[in-house]
């Protein structure tokens, strides 16, 4: 199956109002991609509202489009007049009797914040020494003393509304097209716009390939969320917990859960509650797990533990950061130690980046403070034949700007003989130099998970390519494709350049920062590369 961003369609212009049928043929494309690859996984009520919505004319398909697209669930009928809907009145009736849109009411609350405050106090007889509150205070007085079905009926008297109907059914069909929470329909009109690409692959099989699997996924977008209002809801610890240590098994790794299982336990920390930190943290090994251990274990004075540990990580680190960190816990001033130099503030600055920078390039040359996205772009660019190769498993969605496997242990595996075989082709350093020329010219704009293009507006590709020795491009690119779940992060803040094969990589550090351990790894990494780097120290 290939993406659907290979068939054609109507080319937005900014300015100008979208083709009749345009948010329309989006959601026909979404819709019935998703019930070919996902119908024996959705519930018999979702499939009937995506069937229902395919069966609808093209007048209720339009006006159920633009509703998808705006905040529901509820809609004021007066804002409902949309060009492209030419009988809006048989359209609502439609889109009600199919069951996609309500009159009845669900919570209150979200049906008043469609009203202005002026209008709650008239419907409501507010009383006059209440009119001048908020308008959620006012709307706290009215729940307080009408039912939900009372406060929609008055509402609807004053001025009609309608509601969408099993929201959680359009949302979960957005997450399976685009793969992720963080697209949205909005994602078809910076395609046609012109202001993004992506990569048109075959689409070998589903992403999620059974209900376990796209539950555990499920689980753990919500308990992320949740993990993000602990603070306002502290009680929640306790159940999340729960329901980490019921999830987090083997046989459901689920990345996602792991990342709530760090949430909390970091929660835990700030609010000293120290117990529940380790019950947390001894849920999974993703660093910084095994790291936040050892720190409380030592704390709470149990130096015995933390050096048991430490010592586990140090025999079989997880990441390059762990490594570092188990070298110098408890050792200070063992490790790799990379170059620092000082420099004395002088003047008023903005920030301490921008004050070495000017001062490192006063008697000539240029820099930028680029920090991970230089060599994260070049990579991107260098081996984008290798990131977008139809491998399976893959691509699973069509608005992709990586495979699935990028940053795991085995992308590069996968990928060994069309890497060596790349990698070979590259060898002279003049076709790398073109290579990296002509990809640019031909991707400039597709999405990359890798590639920043702003950064290459800012300084063109020709003069990074002048700046840079080729040798150190296919070195740096090199180590970084086969490490990316472990290097993404952490490369020195400033690329200066003094002229032709003079440069430095720095990383700026004010009068009370101290050098992390990912930083210090990478550092580690450009002095076995042979590559100038060093710390700047900010005194005062």
């Amino acid at each position: 199956m290939r993406s659907p961003l290979t068939e054609t369609s109507n080319l937005l212009q900014p300015h100008q109002p979208a083709p009749a049928d345009y948010y329309q043929n989006n959601l026909q494309h979404a819709f019935e991609f998703v019930l070919s690859r996902y119908a024996d996984m959705l519930c018999a009520a979702h499939s009937h509202s995506l069937s229902q919505f395919l069966a609808a004319s093209a007048d209720a398909q339009r006006l159920l489009a633009r509703l998808l697209i705006r905040k529901g669930p509820y809609f004021l009928r007066t804002s409902l007049h949309y060009a492209e809907v030419a009988e809006l009145d048989a359209a609502v009736s439609e889109l009600h009797q199919r069951g996609l849109i309500s009159l009845n009411p669900g919570a209150a609350d979200r049906l008043m914040a469609l009203y202005t405050k002026s209008e709650l106090c008239e419907c409501f007889n507010v009383p006059t020494s209440i009119r001048k509150s908020t308008k959620s205070l006012i709307g706290e007085y009215v729940l307080s003393r009408y039912a939900d079905e009372q406060i929609a009926k008055r509402l609807a008297a004053l001025r009609p509304w309608i509601r969408l109907r099993a929201q959680r059914y359009w949302q979960l069909t957005q997450l399976l097209f685009f793969g992720n929470a963080n697209q949205n329909w909005s994602t078809f009109v910076r395609k046609d716009l012109g202001q993004i690409r992506y990569e048109a692959l075959p689409l070998t099989q589903p992403q999620y390939n059974d209900v376990r699997s796209l539950n555990a996924y499920l689980l753990g977008q919500n308990l992320h969320g949740l993990c993000y209002r602990l603070d306002e809801y502290p009680q929640l610890a306790s159940a999340l917990y729960e329901a980490l240590e019921n999830s987090l098994t083997p046989e459901t790794p689920e990345d996602r859960l792991q990342r709530c299982a760090l949430l909390l336990g970091q929660w835990a920390e700030r609010n000293s509650k120290f117990d529940l930190a380790l019950c947390v943290y001894e849920l999974t090994d993703k660093p910084p797990a095994r790291e936040r251990r050892a720190r409380i274990l030592r704390r709470l004075k149990y130096p015995e533990a933390a050096e048991l540990l430490r010592q586990e990580m140090l025999s079989a680190p997880l990441s390059a950061k762990e490594q570092v960190f188990a070298e110098r816990f408890g050792r200070r001033g063992a490790g790799f130690q990379p170059k620092v130099t000082e420099l004395r503030i002088n003047a008023p600055y903005e920030s301490i980046e921008e004050y070495a920078l000017t001062t490192l390039i006063a008697d000539g040359g240029w820099g930028i403070h680029c920090e991970n996205t230089l060599f994260k772009s070049l990579t991107g660019l260098l081996y984008w034949p290798v990131i977008f190769a139809d491998v399976e498993d893959a691509f699973t969605n069509p608005f992709q700007s990586a495979p699935h496997d990028l940053t795991s242990e085995d992308f590069c595996f996968r990928r060994r003989a069309l890497l060596q075989q790349h990698e070979q082709w590259l060898q002279d350093d003049f076709v790398l130099a073109e290579f990296l020329q002509a990809t640019y010219d031909a991707k400039i704009g597709t999405a990359n998970r890798l590639v920043n293009w702003s950064l290459f507006e800012t300084i063109p590709i020709a003069q990074w390519l002048e700046a840079l020795p080729i040798g150190a491009i296919r070195r740096l690119c090199y180590f970084l494709i086969r490490n990316l779940a472990d290097y993404r992060s952490g490369f020195p803040d400033l690329f200066v350049c003094y002229g032709s094969n003079n440069y430095e990589f720095v990383e700026v550090k004010g009068p009370n920062d101290q050098l992390q351990p990912q930083q210090r790894a990478w550092f580690k990494v450009l002095e076995g590369l042979a590559l100038p780097a060093r710390i700047l120290k900010l005194r005062l």
